[in-house]
Order: structure tokens, then C-alpha cells, then sequence
């Protein structure tokens, strides 16, 4: 944005909204001006009764005097109340104790089965197979009994016609629910073999009740359901329930074996069916992985209008959900494995071993950078085993699915699927979380997984009924310490935001990124629960009241005076925007990693440092790690007793709309090519420019001062592009040698053109340009004369020699100059003919020299010759001569360097500029349906050299991209880039420019670049505290801060740095020796 506020159309931009998250509104009472929370008000007088008892029972021990039996009583019960009612880590006493017994009962290591675990396993195993016998006993039983019946009295039995009718009906069903399930992606043999009854006539009953979803969920009927779980859960507990035991142990006859590790019975899942997931509670759960918009890059109206959109989307969302940000190491898989099958197709061999360096160049980039992922989790709770209620559910969740993808989409998001199978994407999901940073894909983990399993089991059918949990669980989860999980080797801790004192009341839409960029191994999981709104306002009439009540008996001195005030102006707040919002509960869970006890408990403390420092308070898992461990899966599932009561924050529609966390700074194409780190948050750089859905073309202008690494960074270009086996072609005006050493490792064309050269290139040779791609896109193509297109040329770059003559006299010599070249070819037996360019064996003719040109343009026939003769002579038997030879250097490669900087005269510059850059621009124009790069280095030079040139540039920059190329640039003066014949070239070559790097500049040109492009305050201070080697990429409206990256072997080969080049090669002399040895190699 401009410094008026204006955004990239003249639009006046707007202010960034503020969002509220208002306090909870509580019914609380107040004593003697502090806050008394009910609950823990009867949890602290409970705590005092047990100190009064326990210090009854230690007087009468002691047989204490009866006053100092009251007194100690009375102590007792008066410290322990408040003591419980301070707290400890921000519940209450009694909350707190009761989490440590949960921790003394929960306390263990999950892996590989012991011994105990063994026999217990194979004793369930014994009662199985002894079910199963009985079973088919009575079955067996069953059928002789009925055989007898049938052959009783040898008459035939009475056709029951009501009966034949209702089968008749039920196979219409199942025919019809068989092929409901495998358009769901089911299995067909599986579905086959399956008898589905029809369902039970409840259509009377559905009459009488109303739909479940419209009935009123008040809070007495939650803690009803509450409180019966609980009672089921105990009761399974402590009646010797086989609940961490696999329920079936014997599936179409194959036993299976014990599992690999115990893990898998402290996952609560079941399975994964139709795209979904199956808890053990049979709760049906699906998530969706969201591709994230780059927020903080975008204007405040366009932000303003994200939060809008995503609002208008958790007004239609479900009831509850799951948010969930992991930072994992960024994917380069794909770019590994298309540079894996390039060296394949790679004929050089000094190239294979870059483009090897590259490969493990990147996996190390891969163990270090990091990108953000977010999902959304939703979930249908205790689904009834019926197919019916099973059909329903998932029919439910891809509605979800849909919506989402519909109105996310207004926010500039999109859905990634791993595969096309919604199954297999549920896996993917839960192994990335499960596994973040793991070595091993989930399919190789899969494959491992599925071959262990049938080393027990001949058939591989039967893994269909394998717990799923084995696919994707850690094998050890270590729950045996208070204050953080061990997974694997990874260490975990917990915690969650305080509900009272988590959130500051006035947010931006980007506040979340306090927690979600924290640093790089930190997840984020945001549960969200809509509330019916009629019960809301019942609970804050009574809640206004109460606090109203409470405040006329306080004095605006007493503690909980301004507290009390707040949360009546908040509960007031809620009252009013209700009618036009919806009203939600919201809890989040952090959760920090890392890879020793040590570096865990350094982050605990710096992470509650920081929170403290931006008022956010947070308040750690401890006793309860394993819960919150599970409440992280991706199961849209919080625990009511332990987490959601302190975590949970009331928010309106607006507020929950500022929490928009799909954010990211990444630059990462699909197909790209390496360029360095975000500075911002470590995520990768990879640009695709050849990608037309993100670029418009794929022209890059690279600006920095002396010194600032543009050069570094558009080498580093050059090389990367090449080792994708893309023709490569680079124009060095000044200091080409830095191109040297990379070009001839490479194993590329290095030319030198320059009077003194000894490698050339014929400016009159005719090339016959490759037209077959032409042929297969236009399917018609028409032959044109090499010869006739070549003369063009030719006129062009004499015209240079002649720049001081009139229009009239330039006129009369192109005239003649037509005639003379077109006989100087004819000589060499060249016509308007394209066959006649080459011999009998298909080779190239012989091409005339600029020598033939004098010889011819010397006759008498000719009247307008001599301006041009007198410079002529120059490049035949002049300084120049050099000129006047043929080809010597193969242009048949993909990678060919020109370094123009060695000219010795000014005047000359303009002729080897043009002998290059028509070189390249017939290049270019070859092949359509080919990627290709051209490179300018310090452009400013170039486009000052000559306005020829600077047409040839400019048009190269307008036109390559039909040609299926694009331009990298790099300049180092903008001020005279930008100024020269008033803006014309450099001003278009910016604005023709996809992308633009601007890198550390000159204090003279900074407004300059400020006034350009249209930097913030925050850009432009970036830009002064730049160091070598960084910059601003400014692409399709983002502006992301990087830091440029090259692997070890790639920095050898194109820094400029005199200590490191001593590092690398020792003393010049050693320097010299090492490039003469590459030269002759």
C-alpha cells in the first residue's frame, strides 16, 4: 500500500477492522468486593471439611486440649478453603488433586507387548475360539432341527404369501442400500455378501417426536448425558471390560495375532470407511485438509473481507468443529522425484553430478524448513450400527465437506486431497499427525505395517478387518510423566488458554498467528461449539440481573469492582449483537514438541514468557497430558472435565471470525525451483514461473545495490534451471567471468566476445529455424526463407555501423545493401530456397563473412557503400577483425554464457550486444512447446548501450512469453533504469515483470524504490536492515522477505567472495591452476 492508503487500483483502502471476544458472562456472587465462582466456592468448602476432619482425627490422636482442638479445626478448615480457593495452575485445589490420582491410575508406556499383555491377549483369544465353537454347534443344531420339521409327515409346507412379500421388499432395499454403499467407495465383494434386514416402522413415532436437531440442548440435559457416560465408563473400567483389547480376534477364520504395539488400544478409533472415520464410541469423523491464503500479504480491505466471508461460513458450519495447525518440514518430495527422473534423461556428465548435489542439496533443506497445514474436523456423535443411520451419517459429513468447499472458496481457500480415495486421504491425515517429520511415508509405513501382519496372516483379504489404528499409530506413547507425552522420540507438552484470562477483548483478524506462528514445532487446535441462542439469552437475563445486583453492593475501590463492571459491559455487549449473530464456545490447546526433556522444558518456559508478555495466559496440562493428548487427534473431541471448563471462551460469530487462522507466507509451486527461506516463518521458496495459472508470465527483475547478491541469486537461477535439462541463455555485460566457473562445471558454452577473442560466432550465419512445433500446434505452417529473415537481420545490425546518417540516407544504402548481401550468399550458393543451405550430407553450408560483405560492397556497381566500407574495414582488417571469422563454438547447447564485459571500446559494445541478443532471440523463437530462460545481467547496461538494443530487450520481455520463455534481469542503477527516454524501457520491463526481488540498494535509489513500488513503512524498513544475500520477492500482489539459499558445491562454483574463494581454491595462483585445469577438461 502507497502511503495515502491506496491500493494497486487507485482505491482508497480501508482501516483494519477491531473484533470483540467478549469475557464470560458468569453468575457469580461477591464478598466483601472479591469474585466468588460457585462451583469452586463448593469445591473449596469441600476441601475445608476434609482439613477440618483430618485435623479432628489428628487432635484426637494427640488428645489435644478441647480450645486448641477448636482452634486447629478452625485453622484447618478456614486454610484449606482458601487454599482451594486460589488454586494451583489455575483450577482449583480439589481439581488439582483429583488430577493427580487420575495421573497415579493413567500412568503407563504403550509399545510393544510384554509378556503379561501377551498371555492376556491369548487367554481372550482362548474364549473366543471357544464362542465361536459353540456357535457353530448351535447353528449346526438349528439346521438339523428344521430338516427334521421339513421331513415330518413328508407333506409340503403352506407358502406363507405375506413373507414371500416382505422378502420381496427387503431385497428391493438391499439392492438399493448395496448400491448406495459402492457409489460410497465400498468394497463390491464385501458389499455383496452382505444381508441387510429392512429397517423398523418408527414412522408413527417420527409423527410424535420433533427432530432431534431442533430440540432444545439445555445445559441440565448435557450434564445428564454427562454424568451417564461417566457411570458407563467407571463401570466398564472396573467391571474387567476388554475395552483395550481388540474386540475380534478370529475374522473369517484367521486369528489375528497380537498386536505390534500396544499403542493401538489407546487410540480411539476403529476404523475408516467411505471417506470417514469410525470412532470406538462410533462416532462418525471427517476431516478435510485446507490449502492456506496469504493473509498478511493481502490489503486491509482484502482482509477485511476474508473475516466477513469466513464469518458468513461458521454461520452455515456444524454445531462443533475442530481447527486444527500443525508445522511440519515442507513436502520436496515431488521436486526430488521429478530432479531424480532429469538425471535419468542428463547426457553431461560434470551436470549428473550437480544436479545429484541438488537432490541431496534439498533433503537436507527438507529436515530444517517448515510449512504450516491446517485441517477442519467435523463429527456425527454415537451413530446406530444400522446401515440406514451409517448412510445418513456419512451423507452428513460430505454435506459438511461441500458447504465448506463452497464458501471457503469466498475466503481464497481450497481443499487438498492427498488422493482421490477420501479414505486414503483420512489415513494420510492421521499419520501426518501422528508422524510429523517422519523419514518414512505412510504408504511405505502402510506397506511395513501389512507385511508384518501377513507373516501371521496367509491371506492378505484379511486385513481388511485389522485394527486401522495399526497404520497409523506411534509405537510408543509414554504417559508416565506429569509434564509432558513421549511419542516415539518426541516429546509433547500441553496446554491450553485461559477461558477468564487467555484473550484480550479487542483483536485484529490476525491474532491467532501469535499462537499458529509461534515458532516451528508448534500445533494449534481450536474447538468450536455453537450454543442453542434462546437458552443464551434465558442464562444472560438472569446473568444481568445477578451482576447488576452484586455491583450496587460494591465500591468502585473494592478488588473486584472493574472486573465486575467489564463483564456486565460484556454480558451487555453479547445481549444486544445476539439477535444478528450466533452465539459460540471456543477452546484452544497448544501443543509444543521437541526432541529432548531438556530443549522441552527450555521452550515451556520461553513459550509462557512470551504469552505473558502479549497478556494471553495459558495454563499447562499437567496430570492430565494423556488427556489432551487425546483431545489433540483429529477428532473433533474435548474433554468436559478437565480442559473445556477452564479453557472455554464465549464468542460471538464477528469474534470467532477474527480467530481465521489459515495463514502462510509460503511461496511453494508445485514444479518450482529452489530459491531459499521465508524469513518470516522458515517456509520454502519455489517459484514455477513457466506455471500460467499463478504467473502471467514468467519474467523475473532482480534489483540491488553493489554488493547485495543479485548477480549470486540470478546465477543460482541459471543453475537450477539448467539441472531441469531447460535451455539456458545468459548475456554478462559486466564482470562475465563470474559466470565462468559454473557455465564450464556445468558443462556449458562459455563465449567471450570481444576484439581479442579467440572464440566467435558469424554474425552471416543462416540458421533454418525448427518449425515441427509450430507444425503440431497451427497444424499448417509456412515455409519461409532463412535467407530473406537473416538479410532483415543483417540490415538492422549495419545500421548500427551507420547510426549517424539521415532517414534518406539510411534508406539508400539498406537499398543497395539488400542487393549485395543477397549476391554475397548466392556465392555460397545460398537462395531464398531453404534446401540450398546445406550439402549433400545434410550439413550446413559453408556461410560467407563479414570479409565477403566488404569485397562485394567495394564494387562500383553500388553508389551509397561508403559510410559503411569506412566501418567495415574496421572489423576486416582493422582492431575488429576478430569479427570477421566463422563459427567456432558450439550453440547447440543448453547452457551458453556471453560475457560482453571485456570490450575494449565503447563503440563497439552496441555490435557484440546485438550479435548476442539476436543470437538469443533466435533461440527463443525455435521451439514454442519449450521452457526456456533468458539472463541479463546489470540490464541498466544493456538498455543504455544503444536504443536498438534496448528495443531488442524491451521486445524480448513483451513477446517470449508466447514463445514459451521468460527473462530474469538483474540492475543495479534503477534511477537511470527507470529514467532513460523517460521511463520507456525500465518502467516496462518492470510492469512486464511476474515477479520482482529487490535486494539490498544504495541509499540514492531507496525513495526510488519506495515511490516504485509502493512500499509499507514495515517493506521499506526491511529494505534498510537488509543484509547480502536477502530480499523482498514482490509476486502476484505478495510481498514475502527471504533469505537466498545455495548448497555448499553451488556456492563454490558462482560467489564473488575473495574469503571464501580462498577457502575453496587456496591463493590465486592455486586459483588460476584450478581454472586452466577446468578449461582443459
Amino acid at each position: 500500500m502507497t502511503e495515502d492508503n491506496r491500493d494497486q487500483y487507485g482505491r482508497k483502502d480501508e482501516k483494519l477492522k477491531i473484533y470483540r471476544i467478549p469475557l464470560n458472562f458468569k453468575i457469580d456472587a461477591s464478598v466483601l468486593g472479591f469474585t466468588i465462582e460457585w462451583k469452586r466456592l463448593f469445591e473449596s468448602l469441600a476441601v475445608g471439611a476434609i482439613c477440618f476432619l483430618t485435623a479432628l482425627m489428628i487432635g484426637g490422636m494427640f488428645s489435644l486440649d478441647a480450645k486448641v482442638m477448636l482452634g486447629i479445626e478452625a485453622l484447618g478448615f478456614i486454610g484449606g478453603t482458601a487454599a482451594s480457593m486460589v488454586g494451583i495452575n489455575g483450577v482449583s485445589l480439589l481439581d488439582y488433586l483429583l488430577r493427580i490420582f487420575h495421573f497415579m491410575k493413567e500412568r503407563k508406556v504403550y509399545g510393544p507387548p510384554d509378556e503379561a499383555y501377551r498371555e492376556r491377549y491369548e487367554l481372550e483369544l482362548d474364549k473366543e475360539r471357544v464362542k465361536n465353537q459353540k456357535n457353530i454347534n448351535t447353528k449346526f443344531d438349528d439346521a438339523n432341527s428344521k430338516s427334521s420339521k421339513k421331513k415330518r409327515g413328508g407333506k409340503k409346507e403352506k407358502v406363507d404369501k405375506k413373507a414371500l412379500k416382505m422378502e420381496k421388499k427387503r431385497k428391493a432395499y438391499e439392492k438399493k442400500i448395496k448400491e448406495q454403499m459402492i457409489r460410497q467407495g465400498e468394497d463390491p465383494v464385501k458389499v455383496a455378501s452382505l444381508y441387510i434386514e429392512l429397517p423398523k416402522n418408527d414412522k408413527n413415532k417420527e409423527k410424535q417426536q420433533p427432530d432431534s436437531s431442533e430440540k432444545k440442548d439445555y445445559p441440565i440435559y448435557r450434564l445428564g448425558r454427562n454424568i451417564k457416560k461417566s457411570i458407563q465408563t467407571q463401570m466398564s473400567r472396573y467391571l474387567g471390560s476388554s475395552k483395550n483389547i481388540r474386540d475380534q480376534k478370529i475374522i473369517d477364520g484367521y486369528e489375528i495375532p497380537t498386536p505390534f504395539t500396544t499403542a493401538v488400544d489407546m487410540i480411539p478409533i476403529k476404523s475408516i470407511s467411505n471417506g470417514v472415520i469410525i470412532t470406538k464410541n462410533n462416532d462418525f469423523v471427517k476431516i478435510i485438509e485446507i490449502n492456506p491464503v496469504r493473509y498478511d500479504l493481502k490489503t486491509n480491505r482484502e482482509k477485511n473481507k476474508i473475516i466477513e466471508n469466513f464469518a458468513k461460513y461458521l454461520k452455515v458450519a456444524p454445531k462443533s468443529m475442530q481447527i486444527k495447525s500443525i508445522s511440519v518440514n515442507a513436502d520436496l518430495s515431488g521436486i526430488i522425484k521429478d530432479s531424480e527422473e532429469i538425471i535419468s534423461m542428463e547426457d553431461n556428465e560434470k551436470c549428473r553430478v550437480l544436479q545429484q548435489d541438488e537432490i541431496e542439496y534439498l533433503k537436507q533443506v527438507k529436515s530444517h524448513s517448515v510449512t504450516r497445514r491446517y485441517y477442519i474436523i467435523y463429527k456425527v456423535e454415537n451413530v446406530a450400527s444400522t446401515v440406514d443411520e451409517s448412510i445418513k451419517a456419512i451423507n452428513v459429513l460430505n454435506g459438511y465437506y461441500m458447504t465448506a468447499q463452497h464458501y471457503l472458496s469466498n475466503c481464497g481457500l481450497s481443499i487438498n486431497e492427498y488422493s482421490k480415495n477420501h479414505s486414503e486421504n483420512m489415513l494420510y491425515n492421521l499419520y501426518t499427525m501422528l508422524h510429523k517429520n517422519s523419514p518414512v511415508s505412510c504408504y511405505d509405513y502402510k506397506m511395513q505395517t501389512s507385511a508384518r501382519y501377513l507373516q501371521g496372516i496367509p491371506e492378505p483379504k484379511v486385513l481388511r478387518n485389522v485394527p486401522i489404528a495399526d497404520f497409523f499409530s506411534p509405537v510408543t506413547v509414554n504417559v508416565s510423566k506429569h509434564k509432558y507425552v513421549k511419542l516415539d522420540d518426541t516429546y509433547k507438552a500441553y496446554f491450553y488458554l485461559s477461558g477468564e484470562e487467555g484473550y484480550r477483548e479487542s483483536v485484529y483478524g490476525d491474532w491467532i498467528t501469535n499462537l499458529t506462528n509461534y515458532d516451528d514445532t508448534i500445533d494449534v487446535d481450536i474447538f468450536v461449539r455453537r450454543e442453542n441462542k434462546g437458552i443464551v439469552k434465558q442464562q444472560l437475563g438472569f446473568a444481568l440481573r445477578n451482576n447488576k445486583s452484586s455491583i450496587e453492593h460494591l465500591k468502585d475501590t473494592d478488588v473486584s469492582y472493574d472486573k465486575r463492571v467489564g463483564r456486565l459491559m460484556s454480558t451487555y455487549y453479547i445481549k444486544q449483537q445476539l439477535d444478528g449473530e450466533d452465539f459460540y464456545y471456543m477452546s484452544i490447546l497448544v501443543t509444543l514438541s521437541a526432541k529432548s526433556e531438556e530443549a522441552l522444558m527450555l521452550k515451556i518456559k520461553a513459550f509462557k514468557d512470551e504469552m505473558k508478555s502479549k497478556e494471553m495466559q495459558v495454563y499447562g496440562c499437567e496430570f492430565i497430558e494423556d488427556t489432551a493428548f487425546l483431545n489433540t487427534l483429529p477428532l473433533n473431541t474435548l474433554d468436559p472435565k478437565w480442559i473445556e471448563p477452564n479453557a472455554k471462551r464465549n464468542v460471538l460469530t464477528m469474534g470467532l471470525s477474527a480467530c481465521f487462522p489459515f495463514f502462510s507466507n509460503e511461496i511453494s509451486d508445485a514444479k518450482g525451483i529452489y530459491i531459499g527461506l521465508n524469513k518470516e516463518d522458515g517456509s520454502t521458496i519455489l517459484l514455477d514461473l513457466f506455471n500460467r495459472s499463478l504467473y502471467n508470465n514468467a519474467n523475473v527483475c532482480v534489483l540491488g545495490g553493489s554488493g547485495s547478491g543479485k548477480t549470486y541469486l540470478i546465477q543460482l537461477i541459471a543453475m537450477r534451471y539448467r539441472k531441469k535439462r531447460m535451455p539456458t541463455y545468459v548475456i554478462a555485460p559486466l564482470k562475465g567471468f563470474e559466470w565462468k566457473r559454473a557455465c564450464l562445471e556445468l558443462g556449458g558454452t562459455f563465449i567471450e566476445l570481444s576484439e581479442t577473442s579467440s572464440s566467435h560466432i558469424n554474425i552471416m550465419d543462416v540458421r533454418v529455424r525448427d518449425t515441427s512445433a509450430d507444425a503440431m500446434i497451427d497444424s499448417v505452417t509456412e515455409n519461409k526463407s532463412a535467407m530473406l529473415a537473416k538479410i532483415s537481420v543483417l540490415k538492422t545490425f549495419f545500421s548500427l555501423l551507420t547510426s549517424n546518417l539521415s532517414p534518406a540516407e539510411q534508406d539508400d544504402l539498406e537499398g543497395e545493401l539488400d542487393i549485395a548481401l543477397t549476391k554475397v550468399y548466392r556465392k555460397y550458393g545460398i537462395t531464398e530456397d531453404n534446401d540450398s543451405l546445406f550439402d549433400e550430407n545434410g550439413n550446413y553450408k559453408e556461410m560467407p563473412i563479414l570479409g565477403d560483405v566488404y569485397e562485394e560492397c567495394q564494387k562500383d556497381d553500388y553508389e551509397c557503400m561508403s559510410p559503411l566500407l569506412k566501418q567495415l574495414k574496421k572489423f576486416v582488417y582493422g582492431t575488429y577483425k576478430g569479427f570477421n571469422n566463422r563459427t567456432n563454438v558450439n550453440l547447440d547447447n543448453l547452457y551458453i554464457v556471453f560475457d560482453v564485459s571485456t570490450i575494449g571500446a565503447k563503440n563497439l559494445l552496441p555490435i557484440v550486444m546485438f550479435i548476442a541478443t539476436d543470437f538469443v532471440w533466435s533461440k527463443v523463437k525455435e521451439d514454442r512447446t519449450q521452457d526456456k530462460i533468458v539472463l541479463l545481467d546489470e540490464v541498466w547496461k544493456l538498455i543504455n548501450t544503444n536504443d536498438t538494443v534496448a528495443e531488442y530487450v524491451l521486445e524480448l520481455y513483451k513477446t517470449i512469453r508466447g514463445y514459451g520463455g521468460g527473462v530474469v534481469c538483474a540492475t543495479q542503477d534503477l534511477t537511470d533504469f527507470t529514467a532513460l527516454k523517460n521511463g520507456m524501457y525500465g518502467n516496462r520491463i518492470l510492469s512486464n515483470s511476474s515477479a520482482k526481488i529487490i535486494m539490498k540498494i544504495q541509499s540514492e535509489n531507496l525513495n526510488e524504490i519506495r515511490r516504485v513500488f509502493s512500499l509499507t513503512e514495515d517493506e521499506f524498513d526491511s529494505i534498510l536492515a537488509m543484509k547480502k544475500g536477502q530480499g523482498i520477492l514482490i509476486s502476484n500482489q505478495d510481498n514475502v522477505m527471504i533469505n537466498v539459499m545455495a548448497s555448499e558445491k553451488e556456492d563454490r562454483l558462482i560467489t564473488t567472495d575473495a574469503s571464501k574463494l580462498r577457502g575453496y581454491y587456496g591463493d590465486s595462483k592455486q586459483i588460476e591452476r584450478e581454472q586452466q585445469r577446468r578449461i582443459v577438461g
